[in-house]
């Protein structure tokens, strides 16, 4: 730091200059920093200081004394949204409820939020008053996005119902599954849980690179390349014929992965609804 470094006589301006170009009184002006500084401030503090300045920040944004909140409140009206919200998180556990109700000393001595929070408690269900108030404010919202909700959810199921890749995923994972389990009680299986999905990157292979869920879209890869050679236009093209066999597995590999690849545009709403 370079503060200490400082000399106060270092620099001096011209107080003349300075009162006639903007109208600054230098004494008025130390009079008032006086005064200001003899008011004495809140000392007495029972919350978190991280919890505390959280709370009188949220004050500030509510914009409205802690009276003027419980009046709204006994009303069940005259708050808006973002003074709802504001309160509902303000909302304090049952430690902090107890040692703003434990302090002994005056209230008035309680710094500005610690009081206006032990005030709006003094209300019953005070805060219980401000759920009800915030469901009541954003319902209509809420309908209009469980709705878009519920639509964009539909559409997912039935793109994944409809969904020939998505199936091969499945029997891909369902036959490795039971490859794995062969001589064991989960061999065999018919079916399994979808969550179980999720767990295919975590099972990995002997080189430490390789896991699962790559081994399962390498092979849907090279098994739907193969199913595109096979068809009539990959018959069309002879050129097969004279390939050598690495030759043909990259070819499997290419067509695979252009078939492969578009299935996140297939699967739009599903997409969109995994992010929401």
């Amino acid at each position: 730091m370079v503060w200490d470094k400082i000399r106060s006589s270092s620099f001096e301006f011209d107080e003349e200059m300075i009162e006639s170009l903007f109208g600054y009184n230098l004494q008025s002006t130390t009079k008032n920093d006086e005064a200001k500084s003899k008011t004495p401030s809140p000392s007495k503090h029972v919350l978190d200081p991280k919890r505390l300045q959280n709370i009188t920040i949220l004050s500030k944004a509510i914009n409205a004394t802690a009276e003027q909140v419980c009046e709204a409140l006994m009303r069940g009206d005259g708050l808006c949204l973002q003074q709802l919200e504001a309160l509902a998180k303000m909302v304090p556990t049952k430690e902090e409820e107890a040692k703003l109700f434990g302090y002994k000393g005056d209230i008035n001595e309680l710094g500005s939020a610690e009081k206006f929070v032990r005030v709006v408690l003094s209300m019953p269900f005070a805060f219980q008053r401000v759920e009800a108030m915030l469901y009541r404010e954003t319902f209509e919202d809420e309908v209009v996005h469980l709705r878009n909700s519920f639509s964009m959810l539909e559409e997912a199921c039935k793109e994944l119902r409809s969904s020939r890749l998505f199936l091969k995923l499945l029997e891909a994972v369902l036959k490795t599954g039971n490859r794995m389990n062969v001589g064991t009680i989960r061999g065999g299986a018919k079916a399994f849980k979808l969550d179980a999905l999720l767990k295919l990157y975590d099972v990995k292979g002997t080189d430490g690179k390789t896991n699962l869920l790559h081994f399962v879209v390498q092979e849907i890869i090279r098994s739907e390349g193969i199913r595109v050679s096979d068809s009539i236009m990959g018959k069309i093209n002879q050129k097969n014929k004279t390939k050598t066999v690495e030759e043909r597995e990259e070819d499997y590999r290419r067509m695979g992965l252009d078939l492969v690849s578009g299935l996140s545009t297939e699967l739009y709403n599903v997409k969109k609804t995994a992010t929401n």
